[in-house]
This record gives structure tokens, C-alpha cells and sequence, in this order.
């Protein structure tokens, strides 16, 4: 009867604290968004810990826009609402047409949260003084393993435009740890000719 007994009252006891558990659970991160709103400005919200958001030229698509990529003209970590002239980690925003997107920045291949494309900063966007039709060349970074080569870890999706895999360096970059900085694999890509490079 005292073991019947036991048994009831341990099983009572961790119900209560599953009970206790369930209710002391917070709730789910919401997923991070950013908004054009349509004056010149945008906002981010539902940003985490490991959410970035990069700004990045036209010529970058806003499906790569920071993806593992040092390709961007301003980046945050913050939710915020975010005009030509903010400033951050010594970069500042200026007026322009961007492609924008928040990153997922704790694990390679850095997933994309959620993009904007053909944004205008300011009141107006920028003008090109380049007579040139050829895209910028792109830096390509991701967070430096802590086994094995840059070339090894390489994530997927890097090597776009067929581009030859390889060419990664050692560097250092102020996205990594949420802005804080760290280590990096990098190398930069060119257009040449008619197609893509690694340089």
C-alpha cells in the first residue's frame, strides 16, 4: 500500500512541475521583419540575437545581400527604424536605391529571414557617376571554422554564377558575433569579361 502510495505522489509531484514548467515557457521569437515605410525610411522589428540586417547596393540581389558576404553599405543587429544618415559600426547610410535583407547570422549557410528589393533611403536615391555597366566586385565571408579550411568549410550557395569554388583567405569583420567582430574565410569575386571570378 506505501509503495502504491509512492508512486501516486511522485507521479503527482512531476505533474506539477511539468505544470510549472509549461507555464513558465516564453513565448516563440517571432520572426524578424523589415518594412519599407515608404517615406525614405525603414524599420526592423523582431530582431534576435543572431539576426543582421544588411543594406547593400542594387547590383547585389537581395537573396545574397549579406548572406555570408561582406557585399553590404550598412548592416544593424538592432530593431530600429533606420534613415540616410544613421550610423553604424562606422558605416552611415546614405540616400540611395538599396537591396535589403535581415540575415540569420549563427550558423553557415545564413539563412534569409525576410528582403526588400529596390528601396529608396532618403528622398531620392542616389545617382551613379560610374560609366561603367559591369556589377562592383563582391567580398564573400563566412564565420572561420574551428576544424579544417576555409576551403572545406565553405557553405553552399557561395559559389554562384559559376563560379569556381576555392580562393578562401583569412580576415577579419566586424558582422561576425552580432557586430562584435571575429575571424572570417574570405576572398572577393570580379566580373570579368562575361561572367564571374574568383580574383
Amino acid at each position: 500500500m506505501s509503495i502504491k502510495r509512492s508512486v501516486v505522489a511522485a507521479s503527482a509531484s512531476m505533474g506539477v512541475c511539468l505544470a510549472v514548467l509549461i507555464g513558465f515557457a516564453g513565448p516563440a521569437h517571432a520572426a524578424a521583419t523589415v518594412t519599407d515605410n515608404g517615406d525614405g525610411s525603414i524599420t526592423t522589428a523582431g530582431m534576435g540575437a543572431s539576426d543582421f540586417l544588411f543594406i547593400c547596393q542594387t547590383d547585389v540581389p537581395a537573396s545574397i545581400c549579406g548572406k555570408g558576404l561582406n557585399n553590404y553599405v550598412f548592416g544593424s543587429g538592432q530593431n530600429g527604424t533606420f534613415q540616410a544618415g544613421s550610423v553604424n559600426a562606422g558605416r552611415t547610410l546614405a540616400a540611395g536605391t538599396y537591396n535589403i535583407s535581415i540575415i540569420e547570422t549563427s550558423t553557415p549557410p545564413f539563412a534569409l529571414v525576410d528582403s526588400l528589393s529596390n528601396v529608396v533611403i532618403g528622398s531620392g536615391g542616389g545617382s551613379s557617376s560610374s560609366s561603367s555597366s559591369a556589377p562592383s566586385s563582391v567580398t564573400q565571408q563566412f564565420g572561420l571554422p574551428s576544424t579544417g579550411t576555409c576551403d572545406e568549410a565553405a557553405p553552399e550557395g557561395l559559389d554562384w554564377a559559376n563560379v569556381s569554388s576555392g580562393g578562401w583567405g583569412i580576415s577579419w569583420a566586424q558582422w561576425m558575433n552580432n557586430g562584435a567582430g571575429g575571424p572570417v574565410c574570405t576572398r572577393t569575386l570580379g566580373y570579368v569579361g562575361s561572367g564571374w571570378t574568383v580574383l
